[in-house]
C-alpha cells in the first residue's frame, strides 16, 4: 500500500453497515403502542377557548335577528326590465300586511320590476324602538346587496315607522318609500309625523297614497306613473 492510499483511507468515512434482510430501520418500541397527543403551546390554547366563546357572549349581550327575505323575480313575459327593486316590507310577520301586499307584489312582477318581501323580526325588541327597527331594516338592506337602492312599501304603523325612521337617518340604503294608508285621515296623520321627523317628501322620494276599501287599482296606478316620473323605472 502506497502512502496516499493510506492516507486517503484514514480520512475516509466507513462504510455505514446495512440491515439485513427483514429487519427494520426504525428502533421497535416494547410494550404497547404509544397513543399521539397534538401538543399546543399555551397561548394558542387560550386563544382558541376566547376565539370560540367570545362570539356566544357577545350574541347573548345584543337583540336577535329573526328577520327573513323571500325574492321574487318578475315575470319572464315582461315587456321592460326596470332597473330598481321594490321590497314590500312588514314585521314581526303581520299577517294583515303580507295579504295587501300581495295583489301589489304580482302587479308589479308583471310590470318587470323583481320584487323582495321582508318580515322584520328582532327576539325582545320593544315595539316603540324605533332605533332598534330602523337599524335592523339598514341590516337586512345591506344582506340584499343590490346594485341599486330599492324602494320601500310599507303599511302598517310598525312598518311605516321603521321606514320612516330609516329614510330620516341620513344613511338610507332606499331610493324612496311609498306609504299605502286607508284614508284620507290617515294620510294627513302620516303626513304630521313625517313633518315631525323633518323628512323632505321631494327630497327623499316619499309618497303617500290613499287606497280605497274598493281594491281598485287607481292606487297602484297612480304608483307606478310617479316611480316612472322619478326615474326609478
Amino acid at each position: 500500500m502506497t502512502f496516499f492510499r493510506a492516507l486517503s483511507r484514514a480520512f475516509s468515512s466507513p462504510a455505514r453497515p446495512r440491515p439485513s434482510a427483514g429487519a427494520l430501520s426504525y428502533p421497535r418500541f416494547a410494550g404497547p403502542t404509544p397513543a399521539f397527543a397534538v401538543y399546543a403551546p399555551p397561548t394558542l390554547l387560550l386563544f382558541s377557548y376566547f376565539s370560540s366563546t367570545a362570539p356566544i357572549h357577545a350574541d347573548e349581550a345584543r337583540p336577535k335577528s329573526k328577520s327573513s327575505t323571500l325574492f321574487r323575480a318578475a315575470s319572464p313575459a315582461a315587456l321592460r326590465n326596470p332597473v330598481t327593486n321594490l321590497v314590500f316590507l312588514r314585521v314581526r310577520d303581520d299577517a294583515d300586511e303580507r295579504r295587501a301586499h300581495e295583489g301589489w307584489v304580482g302587479y308589479f312582477r308583471e310590470a318587470g320590476f323583481d320584487c323582495v318581501e321582508m318580515n322584520l323580526d328582532i327576539v325582545g325588541a320593544s315595539s316603540d324602538d324605533e332605533g332598534a327597527w330602523s337599524k335592523e331594516l339598514e341590516g337586512q338592506l345591506r344582506l340584499l346587496s343590490l346594485q341599486r337602492a330599492p324602494l320601500l312599501f310599507c303599511r302598517s304603523p310598525a312598518s311605516t315607522d321603521a321606514a320612516t325612521s330609516h329614510i330620516g337617518s341620513g344613511s338610507a340604503r332606499a331610493s324612496g318609500l311609498v306609504l299605502v294608508v286607508p284614508s284620507e285621515e290617515k294620510r294627513q296623520e302620516v303626513q304630521a309625523r313625517l313633518d315631525e321627523l323633518k323628512i323632505d317628501t321631494k327630497r327623499n322620494r316619499v309618497l303617500i297614497v290613499v287606497e280605497s276599501e274598493g281594491k281598485d287599482d287607481s292606487a297602484i296606478r297612480s304608483v307606478e306613473r310617479w316611480i316612472t316620473s322619478e326615474g326609478l323605472a
